[in-house]
């Protein structure tokens, strides 16, 4: 008997031992031996997006954008840490973007300006990125391939203060003149760069849902009409609206012939700073004449996702001489979305 006592006595003390230390505890770890700073993209690719958003895009608005370096090996940065840095335009020489065939351009120096920390970038003290705020100039805006992943601003860092190193990678022993962008001239690959592709799109660029109205006019002078609307708008048709420049969307869009085959058709929608819209066409097989209005979600009355959404209303036509066949369209265009996400690309040596 005497022995089941001292047995329960165990277990009991047994079990409050071990509720008292699964009570939950703040964890601490170490900082790792060395802090460092990197760049976390090689080949990011940064849109503008003018216009309204999805989420806050004042500073795109301003035509402004950061290019961001990082600082790693410790859970807090208790020091601003300085990194000296250059924009080496000679880094992308001879470098194309991946599977294109198009050449990776250093973005010209009149197109933008540092407007934050002279020759170094800043990482704050208590934060764990920091870096340069860049104005894109009108000039960037101007430039027709600025629609495009054509140019980056090739960073690279070279000193810092307040960490103990930079990530410049090893190189590989039979590279006799190893490149950043190469992957096969290093053993460890640096990230102490960046090619940091820029470009934009203009306000009305976006996912649109689409519904409206056709009247189809063949060659004998028949007409036929067709209603697109569905019960709600989120089955409406979506299309694609494409930045052309400023002030400029492609709108392409298919419609069927007279058996049924879907005929692809592109128009051109000229925004004034009122809203207006001009119609208009780029094509040898038909022309596109007509107008419209652009309404701000602010005063729109189109919704989709409980929200009010930028509007766009249309009245075109679309004419083929040779077949004398038209068909005059009234088209709804409700905003979805911008369709922008995390994009990047990969360099190569043609």
């Amino acid at each position: 008997m005497k022995y089941k006592s001292v047995l329960s006595a165990f277990i009991v003390l047994m079990a409050v031992t071990l509720l008292t230390s699964c009570q939950n505890q703040d964890w601490e770890f170490s900082d790792y031996e060395y802090q460092s700073v990197y760049f976390s993209y090689q080949y990011p690719v940064r849109t503008i997006i003018l216009g309204e958003y999805l989420y806050n895009n004042e500073s795109d608005n301003d035509h402004q954008f950061r290019v961001m370096a990082t600082t790693g090996g410790v859970y807090s940065n208790n020091n601003d840490v300085m990194i000296d840095y250059e924009i080496d335009q000679e880094m992308v020489d001879g470098f194309e973007f991946g599977g294109t065939g198009n050449p990776i351009q250093a973005l010209p120096n009149n197109y933008f300006e540092i407007i934050s920390n002279g020759d170094q970038m800043v990482i704050p003290r208590g934060e764990l990125a920091g870096g340069l705020t860049i104005q894109l100039t009108d000039e960037f805006f101007q430039d027709p391939d600025a629609i495009n992943t054509t140019y980056v601003i090739p960073v690279k860092l070279l000193n810092v203060a307040n960490a103990d190193t930079i990530l410049q990678g090893t190189p590989n022993p039979f590279a006799s003149n190893p490149r950043r962008g190469v992957a096969d001239d290093w053993e460890v690959e640096p990230k102490d760069y960046t090619f940091y592709a820029i470009k934009y799109i203009n306000h009305y660029d976006g996912f649109y849902l689409r519904r409206g109205e056709d009247m189809f006019t063949d060659e004998n002078g028949d007409t036929e009409t067709r209603i697109r609307r569905t019960e709600s708008v989120v089955k409406d048709e979506v299309v694609d609206l494409l930045t052309q420049s400023l002030t400029q969307v492609s709108f392409p869009y298919t419609i069927p012939d007279s058996d049924g085959n879907d005929i692809n058709i592109t128009i051109l929608l000229d925004f004034d700073d009122q809203g207006n819209i001009t119609v208009s066409d780029d094509s040898d097989e038909y022309t596109a004449s007509g107008s419209g209005t652009f309404v701000n979600q602010s005063e729109s009355e189109e919704s989709w996702g409980e929200k009010n959404r930028n509007a766009i209303y249309l009245d075109y036509v679309v004419e083929w001489e040779q077949s004398q066949r038209r068909v005059e369209t009234a088209d709804t265009l409700v905003l979805r979305d911008r369709g922008i996400g995390l994009e990047t690309f990969s360099p190569e040596l043609p």
